[in-house]
């Protein structure tokens, strides 16, 4: 019989294990437009099981947030899906969908141009190894 003293720690990577990802998608920007602007990179769901978005808009705008999606990595072949929300001017809001393609990013488009004020946006993956 092996005592408890002896047994060795899970590999935190072992088969089925689930491990929650944050991948910073925006940080801090200072826009000052109403041009669309896209996520520096697109989430990785090739072996998520569940994945989101949290949007901090701290600007004095509400901002439109738009789900896209892609078989590829480059945001530059990535569509709009028809999902999005509004988060307005000094909150913070969480964006979930169940819509599921590889490859996943964000376009943001303020309707009145921010004079003040940034936007971060985080995407939360958890993976399944």
């Amino acid at each position: 019989m092996v005592n408890q003293a002896e047994r060795q720690a899970p590999s935190p990577l072992s088969p089925g294990r689930r491990v929650v990802v944050t991948y910073p998608l925006i940080d801090a920007q200072k826009i000052r437009d109403t041009a669309p602007h896209w996520a520096d990179r697109m989430l990785d769901l090739r072996r998520a099981e569940n994945w989101g978005f949290e949007v901090e808009n701290h600007t004095d705008q509400s901002v439109a947030v738009h789900l896209i999606a892609s078989g590829r990595e480059n945001p530059s072949s990535a569509g709009d899906v028809g999902v999005s929300v509004n988060v307005a001017a000094g909150t913070t809001e969480p964006m979930v969908t169940s819509y599921w393609m590889p490859w996943l990013g964000l376009r943001i488009i303020f309707a009145i141009a921010p004079t003040t004020g940034s936007i971060s946006i985080e995407g939360f993956v958890q993976e399944v190894f």
